[in-house]
């Protein structure tokens, strides 16, 4: 994943053995990156841990989540 970042990791977690296809219109993605890395844009975030995913997900559908859910492997 290139957007992931320097040494960045996606974990998909519970998802079925067959390849993830990821369609994205890379352009409109790159330049919003790009975008934000020349303005020093950063993203806000809520780490939980792997172990709180649960919850960590119906806090994001239920819309309480603030920021951007991210899940911390190594807590």
């Amino acid at each position: 994943m290139g957007g992931s970042g320097t040494r960045g990791q996606l974990l998909v977690v519970g998802a079925a053995p067959d390849p993830i296809k990821v369609r994205t219109p890379a352009i409109e993605n790159e330049d919003g990156l790009r975008l934000a890395h020349e303005r020093g844009i950063r993203s806000r975030n809520e780490i939980m841990p792997l172990s709180a995913a649960p919850a960590a997900y119906e806090r994001m559908m239920s819309g309480d989540a603030r920021f951007r859910v991210v899940l911390d492997t190594r807590a």
